[in-house]
Formats: structure tokens, C-alpha cells, sequence
């Protein structure tokens, strides 16, 4: 490594860094990540799945207490260290200088700055896919138990991370497949067939038997459930798209011309491809966010960072449009989420004392509003679906927000019911990854007797 390009590692990384810890604790909790604040809390008891960040998280909230900057603090250290082994990787499999652009779009990416601003578990896949990547490579090239093992470890660590991660293992064995079918053309490696015995082995062993133990399949499967939010696969595809940057996306599809010519280009693709395409079968029947696919980013940003490495307008361009978006990040978007902290305090010094909020994050409001004299009640899909049925409180407040509300209320009928049957107190715009995220509170006393149906309690 020259003394230029160590110059700009160190200066890549730095920037990284410090896009991740600017504004770290200003921005307000969400609903996801009160969840994580509550189980961390408790950790190890009760024992759930994703434990590393959940034990990360619980660690910095023992030494720094509790507040938004020590619950994100662990994702935001992890996520400034994939930069650096984004590098790594980029310059063992390709070069240096793919590796320098990689790291340069993993620092300034805005999708990978949300997630590593998050007390969440998302930045920790991120990290150990590329962890389990470069492990298996270099365990599938050279063999070695010592090196099969590692492998192994870095798989386990993602799956501790973030459950769902664990299929990267389908790209590694897609990988393995398509190196034996052309093992004519790109020779396989003495100690592959035995790595692969060993490395694939354990790994089928674990699935059959989360398969077959209802205990483990139930635990697996949590979180996923029926696809009631109505996501699909072209969802899924543009989420990654817009996540990546159209046109980082555009230059990995370019990354295809000339098919694939080299071992690197062919790992990239199939540790991207296969999880990828078991993703999008999953979200036609299944709950698929699209960010459950953000592990798969690191090769997504490899394979882009190849395909213009040797022109340094497209370099700018994707650097150019990953900026772009990171400063709407800082400034328009408010950290990617809506401001809850201010919505929700307003609406608790507006209610009057003994009264029910209603709202699908009920803790979230006990948290920001803990002090107040009113009640945080789980608004549930039968009050927003019923509404006219539903048993309110004699003094009832409802929040609403545009986000959620495009999944459980895509018409806006029980919106349009707040407007007819309350009155706005609160409303808190905003706007973040191309969706509109304004809060709305609504009291529902100053409707007409009559356009309620109360129930007794």
C-alpha cells in the first residue's frame, strides 16, 4: 500500500467515523428502537433471538445509562468498522483501488448511516456478512480447519445477529455449485471438496433441525408472519435500489457486462444473487421489510465500486449521489426519522390529565412523556378498521402517523373518520426515504355525542 492510498484509508475511515457519531443522540427514538431499549434492558433475560446486538446494546446502556446516544452507540462503532473492512475485502478480492471505492461508498452511503444511527440490529449483519464473506472466501481458496472454523464463527455471529441473515450461506453454496460446473474454466481449489463437507455440513444439520423442533422453527419464524402490510417483490427491489442509490444500483447491473470473467466477480454475485432471489420468492408469502436485504449491501457497493473503477466521473457520480442523499439525511429527513419526541410530548401537555392515547407504540410515548398524568394505550387494527365500534375512552386522543398508516389504513378511511370525528391538536411534518412521515394527534371528545359509539369500560 502507497503512501497515498494509506492516506486516503485513513482518511475514509475518519469521515466515516464521523458522519456516524455527528448527531448520534439528537435524533428521537422510534418505535423499533424503544423495543430494542426495552429487551436490552433485560438482557439476557428474557433470551431472544438476535442476541449480539441486543448484549452490545445492553453494555453501553450500563456504562453510559440510558439515552439515545448510548443506545446507539455500539451500532455506530460497528458500523465505522465495516468501513475499513470493506476495504479489506474489496482489495483482496479485486484491488486496492476498488477497495478505497467500496470503503468511500460504505462511509457516505445514507442507507448505511441510518442503520449504524440505529439501536438496532442491522449494522451488526452489515458487518458480519462481510466478516462471513471474506471468511469463507479465503477458508474455500485455502482450506485449513483453522480457516474453516473462522468461517463457520462468522456465520454464526451474523445469524446471532440478525436471524433472517443467515441465508448469505445460500451464496456462498450457490458459489460452490457454479465453481464446480466451471471447474474447466476456473480450477477448484485441492481442499474445496472437504472444506465444503465441513462447512456445509453443520449448516444443514442446524437447518433440518429448525425445521423439524417446533420450538426452533417457531422462534425462526417470529417476527416474519403473514404479509399483511402487502409488500412484494417489486418493493422489495426498490427499496434496495433506492437504499443503494439509483445510480450505485445502475452501476452494479453495468458490473454484468462481460459476464463473469474473474473468481471475485463471480463470489460478489452469487453471495448477492441467491440470498437475494430467496428474499423475493419469501415476500409473496411472507412479511419481507426491505431492509431485511441490507446485509446484502457490502457486495451490492463491491461489485459498484468495480464496475467504475476506472473512471473517475462515475467514482463522482456515485460518491456525488450518496452525498446528496446523506445531506438530505442531516437536514430535510431529521436523521431519517420523525421528530417522535416532540410530537409526543406536545400531544401529552395537550391532553387533558387521566386521558388515553391511543397509539401503535405505546412505549414509545411512555417514554417521551413518563411524567405526564395520561395513558398510553396499543391502538390495534380492530379500533382503525371498526372505528365506529370500537370501545374508546370517555377522554380519548389518537396518534396517527402518514407511515404506518400506508400499510394498516391504505384507503385513509379511518383517517378521514379522525378529521370527521376529532380534532387536530398536534401535527409534526416530515418526510424520510421518500415516504412522507408527518404525525398527527387527534382528540376525539370535541366530535358530536352522537358520531361516537362509546362502550363501558
Amino acid at each position: 500500500m502507497s503512501r497515498a492510498e494509506r492516506r486516503a484509508a485513513a482518511g475514509i475511515v475518519l469521515l466515516a467515523a464521523a458522519l456516524r457519531f455527528i448527531y448520534l443522540g439528537e435524533w428521537s427514538f422510534w418505535a423499533d428502537e424503544i423495543y430494542t431499549l426495552r429487551d436490552a434492558a433485560q438482557f439476557p433475560k428474557p433470551l431472544r433471538l438476535n442476541p449480539l446486538p441486543y448484549a452490545a446494546v445492553s453494555l453501553c446502556l450500563k456504562l453510559f445509562g440510558t439515552s439515545e446516544w448510548s443506545a446507539r452507540l455500539a451500532p455506530a462503532l460497528i458500523g465505522a468498522a465495516s468501513v475499513p473492512l470493506t476495504l479489506a475485502l474489496g482489495r483482496r478480492l479485486f484491488s486496492m483501488r476498488v477497495g478505497l471505492i467500496a470503503s468511500a461508498l460504505v462511509a457516505v452511503s445514507p442507507w448505511h448511516l441510518y442503520w449504524s444511527q440505529n439501536a438496532r440490529h442491522y449494522a451488526f449483519a452489515f458487518f458480519f456478512a462481510l466478516l462471513a464473506a471474506w471468511a469463507f472466501y479465503a477458508a474455500f481458496e485455502k482450506g485449513g480447519i483453522w480457516r474453516t472454523l473462522a468461517a463457520l464463527g462468522a456465520l454464526i455471529s451474523l445469524s446471532l445477529s440478525h436471524t433472517p441473515a443467515s441465508v448469505l450461506w445460500l451464496g456462498f453454496a450457490g458459489y460452490a455449485f457454479i465453481r464446480w460446473r466451471l471447474r474447466a474454466r476456473f480450477p477448484l481449489p485441492q481442499d474445496a471438496p472437504r472444506f465444503c463437507l465441513f462447512y456445509f455440513g453443520p449448516i444443514a444439520l442446524a437447518g433440518l433441525a429448525a425445521l423439524t423442533i417446533p420450538a426452533l422453527r417457531e422462534g425462526v419464524m417470529s417476527g416474519w408472519g403473514r404479509n399483511m402490510w402487502s409488500r412484494g417483490a417489486l418493493y422489495v427491489l426498490l427499496t434496495f435500489a433506492h437504499g443503494l442509490t439509483w445510480p450505485t444500483a445502475a452501476a452494479l447491473l453495468f458490473s454484468l457486462c462481460g459476464g463473469f470473467s474473474s473468481v471475485p466477480r463471480l463470489f460478489c454475485w452469487c453471495t448477492l444473487a441467491f440470498p437475494f432471489m430467496f428474499f423475493l420468492t419469501a415476500s409473496l408469502f411472507q412479511n419481507v421489510a426491505g431492509y431485511y436485504l441490507f446485509f446484502l449491501t457490502p457486495f451490492a457497493l463491491l461489485l459498484a465500486a468495480y464496475a467504475s473503477r476506472r473512471s473517475r466521473v462515475a467514482v463522482a457520480a456515485l460518491l456525488a449521489a450518496a452525498l446528496f442523499q446523506t445531506a438530505l439525511y442531516y437536514g430535510a429527513e431529521n436523521g431519517g426519522r420523525p421528530d417522535w419526541r416532540a410530537a409526543l410530548k406536545q400531544t401529552a401537555e395537550r391532553a387533558e390529565p387521566n386521558s388515553a392515547i391511543y397509539f401503535h407504540a405505546p412505549e414509545l410515548g411512555g417514554y417521551y412523556a413518563k411524567k405526564r398524568n395520561v395513558r398510553w394505550v396499543k391502538i390495534g387494527l380492530n379500533r382503525v378498521q371498526n372505528p365506529e365500534t370500537a370501545d374508546w375512552a370517555k377522554r380519548a386522543y389518537v396518534i396517527w402517523d402518514a407511515k404506518w398508516a400506508s400499510s394498516v389504513d391504505p384507503t385513509g378511511a379511518f383517517h378521514r373518520w379522525l378529521d370527521a370525528n376529532g380534532r387536530r391538536i398536534v401535527r409534526v411534518p416530515g418526510y424520510a426515504r421518500a415516504s412522507d412521515r408527518t404525525i398527527e394527534a387527534f382528540c376525539l371528545n370535541s366530535a358530536p355525542k352522537e358520531s361516537l359509539q362509546f362502550k363501558p369500560k
